[in-house]
């Protein structure tokens, strides 16, 4: 879990673990409610925040809001048009290029590793609404959440509802 210190300094991150650390059946209790080792959508957005840099944004360039359905849930946009991108829940003044809704089950298992994007949108479970190609890029920053350890080493300006790295 992500431990903020105060002046913005994180002492330790988590990293994702492997799908086969967290099988999609052990997420969920009987009930259907996700089992609380997963992370919830703040500490995702928090994570996704942590690997974003200028390539990213280069390669993406664009802007993404996230409709996270359920317990724990929210909007979140995903700003990769300038610098080294940013995460914030106030809304815009741009529309957003792709608005993707989904639950919160449903984001975990794409940033987990679960699922893909692709197939959590060809399931219905995943809605688009945008530009179908730039939501489909999702997948390069769950690349890069598996692939880089998260332990942010520099400060970290955290605002109402801004998380940048």
């Amino acid at each position: 879990m992500l431990v903020a210190m105060a002046g913005g300094n994180i002492r330790s991150g988590p990293s994702l673990p492997t799908p086969s650390d967290l099988p999609v059946a052990s997420s969920r209790s009987g009930n259907g409610e996700t089992g609380s080792s997963l992370l919830t959508p703040e500490q995702l957005v928090k994570l996704v925040s942590s690997v974003l840099n200028e390539s990213l944004v280069q390669e993406i360039g664009g802007m993404f809001q996230f409709n996270i359905l359920g317990e724990n849930g929210g909007t979140w946009y995903l700003d990769l048009r300038s610098g080294h991108g940013k995460i914030y829940t106030e809304e815009p003044v741009d529309n957003p290029d792709v608005v993707l809704t989904m639950s919160v089950d449903d984001m975990q298992q794409i940033f987990y590793g679960q699922t893909t994007a692709f197939d959590a949108y060809m399931q219905g479970t995943l809605k688009v609404d945008g530009d179908l190609r730039m939501a489909m890029s999702l997948e390069a920053i769950v690349k890069m959440l598996k692939e880089k350890p998260i332990v942010p080493e520099k400060q970290v300006s955290q605002g109402p509802g801004v998380y940048i790295v």
